[in-house]
């Protein structure tokens, strides 16, 4: 149960959406087959966006610890994002499992953001910005 918002996750083994419906699945080379100098069928479409939505709604959930869960090394670098950036952001909580990974890439950040650098700091965020919007993440 998440505790900032009383959001219940569903168990691991759960269907992961019951709007999905069948999915029909193309392996590698093979596809629907229609004219390339036309529009697809319609069930080539619908197969399609099968497809698509499969890859979309099967994702894997990661089971995070929320920062008011947070016990002993995992609090005290929570403790050090709130006092730094004002919250934790998901992509830490995203790390919670293992903090020495959390750690490691808090070092790797620091590093690359605030270390020695022939970019200027407003450059390596320039940088940041553009690499989250092509990987159309918040940044």
């Amino acid at each position: 149960m998440g505790c900032a918002f009383g959001l219940e996750l569903p168990p691991l083994d759960a269907p992961v959406s019951p709007l999905l419906g069948e999915r029909t699945v193309f392996s590698a080379g093979e596809s629907p087959e229609f004219d390339a100098d036309s529009s697809p069928p319609p069930q080539a479409a619908s197969a399609i966006n099968t497809q698509l939505n499969a890859t979309l709604f099967d994702m894997t959930f990661i089971r995070t610890t929320p920062p008011c869960e947070a016990q002993g090394r995992l609090k005290a670098i929570y403790d050090a994002a709130i006092k730094r950036a004002g919250k934790v952001y998901k992509i830490l909580e995203l790390q919670s499992p293992n903090p020495a990974v959390l750690t490691a890439s808090m070092q790797l950040y620091t590093a690359t953001m605030f270390g020695p650098s022939p970019l200027s700091r407003s450059d390596r965020e320039a940088l940041a910005v553009v690499v989250s919007r092509a990987n159309e993440c918040g940044y």
